[in-house]
């Protein structure tokens, strides 16, 4: 008898901090330089100069000061030039009245010998006072769930704005902390300033609030924002040649509303077989020594590209199968690289390796480029699978090679079920079951119902449900000028252990947010 046992998902998330080192105070680090001599000081209020004069304990060099000095709000540009220990910090535009000002340097300062560096912050104010009012938050990938680490965060004036009035980076756990900041309301956006401009460009990974923040002393926001990469023009990503007669196409979009044409001739639909959604094989059978020209288009978008095919020298092609083992009731599976056209059985030997008895009453049927043969019950659990050369029919001119391979049947009672019960998910979503961190099986589910997995190795599996708003069946990104946040994903982390001949039932709701 099959055992059962019931429990319940819970995530949960672990932050921790990073700090960055003011120019004075605090304790001597040994292995970077120190700066001992600030003009004006550091925290100095009414300041009204344009130049800042800091003197270190050693000879210092300067890592790409262009990049790696910056201040908030980035009202001015900071030029630098180090005159031995003594780096000097000026700039030409006025500075805003009663303003708290930082300027950070972000490993700009390197000994010389050892090029020890270090992150630190210069503060001033052209006020009566410092601000003093902070906000954190944290950032993590739209799609994993993992920290971003090195992002900007930025606090802007206007949901507009794409140049922030105050930034500061992420740690290595996604949080980033901005201080000395001014009264007022702000919006909250992360990029990953690819271009190096210090703004928000159309090419940026980004992640956004949508409500506006007001900053308190010590305010953390634990919401985290969710960093998506901006949707690519549509591109080919591969496009490869299988001998003797198909094509692999793989596409950064949905195929599954796409014409192919190659060399201006439409490929029909029974000549399309989908790996994945992004993913087809094209069968078709070229000629030799001329340029494919592949045209993948749709109502919305089309892109091309070219393959040169080379003369092959032996036109012989295998037969392939995925596992070396099979169920009691369902197929086995063998597969060639081409449609095939018929199979002739008088070279197809199936034999019991027990008893070494012939099976002859099976049934097959051909699907495309695959032969699925459905075996009868016989005694024992193995069989040797023995196909002569020539008994499968493809390409004119192309032979297959012999193949000989023995197949273990594998009983239910081997492996596990999972019973995955979805609640109170308002939205269609994604249910997909991971192992060993790659998807296992995936399903589209509506509404409140179970999900039955069968036939699962033992092992730890856990779960992501993609909450599919678009019902397209697939995650799609944000779109920051729409202000259009990602799909939401939620990561079910907490494992769920398959056992053979168990049967295991797994209640999943929506995440707190």
């Amino acid at each position: 008898m099959r055992l059962a046992f019931r429990y319940f998902i819970v995530c949960f998330l672990l932050v921790a901090c990073a700090q960055v080192k003011s120019l004075e105070g605090g304790p001597r680090d040994e292995s970077a330089p120190v700066p001992f001599g600030v003009v004006p000081k550091n925290g100095a209020v009414n300041f009204t100069g344009q130049a800042i004069a800091i003197t270190f304990d050693e000879y210092v060099k300067l890592n790409n000061p262009n990049q790696t000095i910056s201040i908030v709000p980035n009202d001015v540009k900071i030029r630098s030039e180090l005159k031995d220990k003594t780096l000097m910090l000026y700039w030409t535009e006025p500075l805003r009245e009663n303003t708290t000002y930082s300027i950070f340097f972000n490993k700009t300062i390197k000994d010389i010998t050892e090029a020890n560096d270090s992150i630190l912050q210069y503060v001033f104010s052209t006020g009566p006072f410092i601000d003093s009012l902070e906000y954190s938050t944290f950032v993590i990938d739209a799609k994993d769930g993992k920290p971003k680490k090195n992002v900007v965060v930025g606090l802007f004036d206007h949901p507009d704005s794409l140049k922030p009035i105050y930034f500061g980076l992420t740690d290595a756990n996604g949080k980033a902390t901005l201080n000395y900041l001014k009264e007022g309301e702000y919006y909250v956006r992360a990029f990953d300033d690819a271009s190096k401009k210090g703004q928000i460009t159309k090419n940026d990974a980004v992640a956004f609030k949508d409500e506006v923040i007001v900053p308190e002393k010590g305010k953390v926001d634990s919401a985290a924002i969710k960093l998506f990469s901006p949707l690519s023009k549509p591109k080919i990503r591969t496009f490869q040649y299988i001998a003797p007669g198909a094509f692999v196409v793989g596409m950064n979009r949905s195929l599954e509303n796409a014409v192919f044409s190659i060399n201006d001739t439409i490929i029909s639909q029974n000549n399309v077989k989908f790996y994945e959604k992004d993913s087809v094989l094209l069968f078709v059978r070229p000629q030799e020594n001329a340029s494919q020209k592949l045209l993948v288009q749709t109502d919305e978008w089309q892109d091309s590209t070219k393959l040169r095919i080379t003369k092959t020298k032996t036109k012989v092609f295998s037969i392939h199968t995925e596992k070396p083992d099979y169920f009691s009731g369902k197929p086995i599976v063998l597969t060639i690289d081409d449609q095939i056209s018929a199979v002739d059985t008088s070279k197809v030997t199936i034999q019991s390796v027990e008893d070494s008895l012939w099976i002859k009453n099976y049934t097959y049927e051909i699907n495309g480029n695959e032969w699925l043969i459905q075996l009868p019950e016989f005694k024992g659990d193995r069989i040797k699978i023995t196909i002569k050369s020539e008994a499968i029919t493809a390409s004119e001119g192309w032979k297959q090679e012999e193949f000989s391979k023995q197949f273990t049947k594998r009983l239910d009672k081997e492996f596990g079920v999972l019973d995955v019960k979805i609640h109170q998910y308002v939205e269609p979503i994604i249910l997909e079951l991971l192992y060993n961190n790659t998807v296992a099986r995936r399903e589209n589910v509506s509404g409140d119902k179970t999900i039955r997995f069968e036939q699962l190795e033992p092992g730890d599996y856990t779960f992501r449900i993609i909450v599919d708003s678009n019902q397209n069946g697939q995650w799609d990104t944000g779109n920051f000028e729409e202000r259009l946040q990602p799909e939401e994903i939620h990561l079910y982390s907490k494992p769920t252990k398959v056992r053979a001949n168990w049967d295991v039932e797994v209640e999943l709701e929506p995440l707190e947010k």
